[in-house]
């Protein structure tokens, strides 16, 4: 990283010669719109994934077959919905959508804090 004192990363790194300290985490939360629970209510759970619909972040970075949840201190990799309303690699679009109705967010819990509150149910 030529030039640079300091850079934040999220995620885990295996660059050579690169130092790296942990400085915090990143708590990921499925999340929908009260419009889209009351049209869809059947709970989310490991069987009912492919029932739901889903606004799907896509990155070159991360597994597009399995995510990593954690349920009363036990972590489980479940598939990730293959089907998805919509795509994007833009959170801002994605959450716009979930914030409309269109489906469920898997999102990382900074950038939806302030739309708990109302606009969006943590599931």
């Amino acid at each position: 990283m030529a030039g640079y004192d300091l850079a934040l990363r999220e995620g885990h790194s295996d660059l050579p010669g690169l130092i790296a300290w942990v400085i915090g985490n990143n708590r990921i939360f499925l999340c929908a719109s009260p419009d889209y629970l009351e049209r869809n209510p059947l709970p989310v759970t490991a069987h009912s994934i492919g029932q739901h619909q889903w606004l799907k972040y896509i990155h070159p970075a991360l597994d597009a077959k399995f995510w990593w949840m954690q349920c009363d201190g036990v972590r489980m990799r479940l598939p990730y919905p293959q089907k998805a309303r919509l795509e994007s690699d833009n959170y801002d679009l994605l959450l716009h959508n979930a914030l409309a109705g269109h489906g469920i967010l898997h999102i990382p819990a900074w950038s939806v804090r302030r739309y708990l509150q109302g606009y969006l149910q943590r599931l």
